[in-house]
């Protein structure tokens, strides 16, 4: 009975430490991907921050590729074809949602959640360099190598405790 006991004890402390680990190395390899996507797609994001920014909108969110944006409580047709190719070009390369947000001077790339965290990550660009970024829940936002874009990671849980 003791021997079961301690077994259990053993295997449930080796389960919680390698998920904490798990967990921790997770964030290096989204920062890797997060990189590797800006890197790869680097055209199709600048045409698609350049065309948001162009736009008359302070929030604009497009939450998938079927050449439609949210801004102004209504949904509206994106009528360049070049910018839905890069949409759909995004959508192919695993992105969620792209959002533009002035009060919080962010064109975020959302690449991936956790459902059961509630833990999301991606790529932030800057409206304007003079303003720091902020992203909804935002708990890390490291800034990419050689480049003006940002990683960034939102954990509700964690943003909650700590504000």
């Amino acid at each position: 009975m003791m021997k079961r006991l301690l077994f259990s004890i053993v295997l449930i402390g080796t389960i919680v430490c390698l998920s904490t680990s798990c967990n921790n190395q997770k964030h290096i390899t989204n920062f890797d991907k997060v990189e590797s996507f800006k890197k790869d797609n680097e055209c199709s994001i600048q045409i698609i921050c350049d065309y948001l920014l162009k736009s008359e909108y302070d929030s604009v969110y497009i939450n998938d590729a079927n050449g439609q944006m949210y801004a102004g409580f209504e949904y509206i047709e994106i009528e360049d074809p070049t910018v839905n190719d890069c949409i759909k070009s995004l959508w192919k390369e695993k992105c969620k949602n792209i959002s533009l947000i002035t009060e919080n001077n962010a064109i975020t790339f959302r690449l991936g959640q956790t459902l059961i965290e509630g833990i999301e990550y991606g790529l932030a660009y800057p409206i304007n360099d003079t303003s720091e970024i902020r992203v909804q829940f935002q708990t890390e936002l490291i800034p990419l190598y050689n480049s003006e874009y940002y990683y960034y990671v939102s954990d509700y849980n964690e943003w909650r405790i700590s504000n």
